[in-house]
């Protein structure tokens, strides 16, 4: 049969395409990036498992915060900043959590006074060098006698924080039959340093060394707080053989960085080696350290020596 066909109308030419819907699928895609993307963000959150902030820290490892140092940026950085910040300029915010971190290690001490007292951390990077050297400065300046040696015989940093020559210091004493006024250099008022000396091929027998072990007893007659800096605690040996020797340590956690595990791992090391860990200070703190003041007014709201900023231990 025949079949005929009628237009009836005419098919008309869209002006603009059918597919694909630009907006629409950029709207679609935009959802479902934040979606995606928040989802992400609580995982990763969930997954991070460093410490942070103060809480993190006293819940994860059961010790207190004696020190929180704000973390370094454009408009806490002096122009002129060289590490020591408590001498280059002592009226800044982190100068002062540094004092706050003295007074804080004074009040540690309700029994009896933490003379000895050695600065590590679980990891390298984590700021224990500069946190040494900054608190023996205000140590220092609140007239106490102190001295720095620096027990890192694998990556000294103290000569160079204070710039001093390091031709001769703790191995040259150690090794060679030096008298500790030919290795002790003075670094400001109220403030000597032993630096490293020569790195030993043997660090760690050096430091447990009877002579390393005579060397503080014979310090604490001349000063009144020795600060010691070590390598890391899980790096190597050389801190926990340390630890013992003191009467106090204090480990350096770097906000966001040091992880809980790994802060757990050198927190039991050093309880190993039968040491006294008096407490932490939380390096590099991003949040405004605003937030945690009420953490030092706690502490010392009602002394009002503290409130002069001038704080002495004698």
């Amino acid at each position: 049969g025949d079949t005929s066909v009628m237009v009836i109308s005419e098919a008309s030419i869209p002006g603009s395409p059918v597919k694909p819907n630009t907006m629409m699928n950029i709207a679609i895609a935009m959802l479902l990036g934040l979606m995606l993307f928040t989802l992400l963000a609580f995982l990763l959150e969930y997954l991070d498992n460093t410490l942070k902030n103060p809480e993190d820290v006293t819940r994860e490892l059961a010790l207190p915060v004696l020190g929180i140092i704000p973390k370094l940026n454009k408009k806490n950085t002096p122009e002129n900043f060289d590490g020591l910040i408590t001498s280059s300029s002592p009226k800044s915010p982190i100068a002062e959590a540094y004092r706050t971190l003295r007074t804080n290690i004074g009040f540690a001490s309700v029994d009896k006074k933490y003379r000895s007292i050695l600065i590590t951390s679980a990891s390298p990077q984590d700021g224990k060098s500069t946190t040494a050297a900054n608190l023996a400065v205000a140590m220092a300046q609140a007239g106490n006698r102190v001295i720095a040696v620096d027990c890192d015989l694998r990556k000294p940093i103290l000569h160079k924080v204070f710039k001093k020559d390091n031709s001769r210091g703790l191995t040259n004493y150690l090794t060679q039959g030096l008298t500790l006024d030919q290795v002790v250099q003075n670094a400001m008022e109220n403030l000597d340093i032993i630096t490293s000396g020569p790195i030993p091929p043997n660090p760690s027998e050096m430091l447990s060394s009877e002579k390393v072990q005579s060397l503080w007893p014979e310090l604490l007659k001349r000063y009144d707080y020795i600060l010691i800096d070590s390598p890391p605690v899980l790096a190597v040996a050389d801190a926990s053989i340390l630890a013992s020797q003191v009467e106090a340590v204090i480990g350096v956690v770097k906000a966001g960085n040091t992880r809980n595990d790994i802060g757990k791992m050198a927190k039991e090391q050093l309880m190993n080696a039968n040491a006294k860990v008096i407490g932490t200070v939380l390096n590099g703190m991003k949040q405004d350290t605003q937030d945690y003041q009420y953490y030092y007014y706690y502490y010392a709201n009602e002394n009002e020596s503290e409130k002069t900023g001038f704080f002495s231990f004698l």
